[in-house]
């Protein structure tokens, strides 16, 4: 028989048990459908962090002090190292850099505004360093601080709008420690301002503990020249502050974070969350095989007078193998096209919903090839079993 006889044979005996049939599909779209609206949604997930990061620029970077590493073979990782002024210092007149402020926190500080408190960092920076973000990102109202100014803050969108019983408004007092600030400006919605309040770092220093090291610093926040490669900058940099620090680069006590390194783990991060997903959603489609083998026996069972036929008329062992197969692919091949367009339908209601969902055609490709391979695969051994009958014993079967 040729192929085309073959897939055509087929079809007629899928049409003949045709509830039977159906229901077997049913269960690869199920499992297909799960493949792609699960790994839809890490992939999505994925997309929509790195907009958001590289929405706010790549051509930055971040140095805070420490060195992760864990004090035995249990609990939490513990950090040593510190940064301070000279640090940042050393690194002003760097080739490449457009931009730079140290960090001063004092760390958790008490906000109140109104009638209501809030608790969270404070953040002091030297704002002439921020201004390109400042620019990129705009201000929904008011303006943005200068060095040169006292007891004034500026608010980041979240917390001027959720932090508080009442909103934040320009020109309003918010007490920091009992001591009052007033609000200069609140900044547009910005994944990397958002959450943080912003003082200079001279107000930043008055809440800072006077046990501690008066130039010790939180930090080091670096803009660079975007027509440059920021790695070999971040390269210059390490080894300025390790050689500040009389440490070898493989000892260094500080971490260097730049947009690329973030962008890099959260590929690792999604990579591994699209994995785990689709080995869940693997399971719906293992039941789903299983569901093929089991129609498929059943189908070689109720056709062994039919087989018999087949064979006494000349039909080898290979052609039965290819028509059990053919049933099985048609199968996997069914459900998959289906599944993959419930998949899609799916991804689209979760992502109009605010859930953001990317259906790749590579994704769709091959969760299509997988519905097919799962066909053959659940039918190679039924197919086998049917090609071994005898001749003689499948025209006596009953």
């Amino acid at each position: 028989m040729k192929n085309r006889e073959i897939i055509k044979y087929s079809m007629e005996g899928l049409r003949y048990r045709k509830l039977r049939s159906w229901l077997t599909i049913l269960g690869v779209v199920i499992g297909i459908a799960s493949i792609v609206v699960l790994i839809a949604l890490a992939q999505g997930l994925d997309r929509s962090v790195r907009e958001q990061i590289e929405g706010f620029g790549t051509n930055f970077m971040q140095v805070f002090p420490g060195k992760p590493f864990s004090s035995g073979s249990f609990g939490p990782p513990v950090f040593k190292g510190a940064l301070y002024e000279s640090d940042t210092d050393s690194l002003r007149r760097l080739p490449g850099i457009q931009g730079i402020s140290s960090l001063i926190s004092p760390g958790f500080v008490r906000y109140e505004y109104k009638n209501s408190t809030y608790t969270a960092i404070l953040t002091g920076i030297e704002p002439e360093a921020f201004q390109q973000y400042v620019d990129d990102t705009g201000m929904e109202k008011g303006e943005f601080i200068r060095s040169v100014d006292k007891n004034l803050i500026v608010v980041g969108n979240v917390v001027a709008k959720t932090a508080f019983k009442d909103k934040v408004e320009v020109g309003k007092i918010i007490y920091i420690n009992g001591e009052p600030y007033r609000v200069k400006g609140i900044i547009n919605p910005s994944a990397s301002f958002d959450t943080d309040i912003y003082v200079t770092t001279t107000a930043a220093k008055k809440f800072v503990s006077s046990t501690e090291d008066p130039d010790r610093i939180f930090g080091i926040f670096i803009i660079t020249d975007p027509e440059r490669e920021l790695k070999p900058i971040a390269e210059q940099v390490e080894r300025i502050i390790a050689n500040n620090h009389r440490v070898k680069l493989e000892d260094k006590d500080f971490s260097v974070i730049t947009a690329q390194t973030i962008l890099d783990s959260i590929g690792i991060i999604f990579g591994l969350l699209s994995i785990f997903l689709g080995m869940v959603a693997g399971i719906s489609l293992l039941v789903g095989s299983i569901g093929i083998a089991n129609s498929m026996y059943t189908s070689v069972m109720e056709r062994t007078r039919e087989i018999g036929i087949l064979k006494s008329v000349g039909a080898e062992n290979k052609t039965i193998v290819r028509i059990f197969l053919a049933e099985a692919a048609i199968i996997g091949m069914v459900g998959g096209l289906i599944g993959v367009l419930v998949g899609y339908s799916l991804s689209a209601a979760i992502n109009y919903a605010g859930f953001p969902t990317q259906v790749s055609i590579e994704l769709a490709s091959f969760a299509l090839l997988i519905s097919i391979a799962v066909g053959l695969v659940s039918g190679y051994f039924p197919a086998k079993k049917g090609a071994s009958m005898e001749p003689v014993e499948a025209l006596r079967y009953e």
